[in-house]
């Protein structure tokens, strides 16, 4: 995939936002997901567009049961978990559900002007919230006026330092390596390639 510097704002944040949507349950809404961001653009350079159509053949590759079977195991359990999806994990010595990297990540969303939505139910730190408030923060700035766009800006910048690009490594080693299937094995490395380019040295 394309450097996200050299891409458009507003690719960037659909770019981010379809990731954190593949994170999600694999189901036949996913699939159609894949399918409708992969075709709809029209635009064959189009870097959003090319990454689903990626991700729609490795995703074709595998029968929904696998794919669950691969979800579950990478994601949620019953006992252990390859990839732990929750910052926590990677960034406390002793995780909780709201340690001190949790209650901040709270804040950093609001004061951004967000709180959590009462239909996700994750925690504050899961991979699918934290791609998600990045995609808001890169569309946010690019309507918001010079004062909040510096804000937003300041915040993107503390967030990615000692949030999501601080355990994005870890957390995506992790999925490559422990996948069974090439769909979740592709989504980590994508996902590691855009985090991290957007992350400040």
């Amino acid at each position: 995939m394309e450097s996200p510097n050299n891409i458009e704002p507003e690719t960037r944040a659909d770019i981010f936002a379809g990731i954190a949507g593949c994170y999600a349950r694999p189901s036949l809404d996913l699939g159609a997901f894949l399918e409708a961001n992969a075709e709809s653009n029209g635009r064959p350079a189009d870097p959003g567009a090319q990454m689903f159509s990626d991700l729609l053949g490795q995703w074709r590759k595998n029968t929904l049961q696998e794919l669950l079977v691969d979800y579950a195991g990478l994601f949620v359990g019953p006992f252990e978990t390859i990839a732990p999806p929750l910052g926590s994990v990677y960034l406390e010595d002793q995780p909780t559900l709201m340690g001190t990297s949790t209650r901040d990540i709270l804040d950093i969303y609001r004061q951004a002007g967000l709180d959590m939505a009462e239909s996700f139910n994750g925690p504050p730190d899961h991979i699918i919230a934290e791609l998600e408030f990045l995609a808001y923060l890169v569309s946010a700035r690019l309507s918001a006026d010079t004062e909040t766009g510096q804000t937003l800006h300041a915040l993107e910048q503390r967030f990615l330092r000692h949030h999501l690009g601080a355990w994005i490594e870890p957390f995506t080693r992790k999925v490559t390596q422990g996948a069974g299937t090439g769909f979740y094995q592709l989504l980590g490395e994508l996902t590691r390639q855009a985090v991290l380019a957007e992350t400040p040295i």
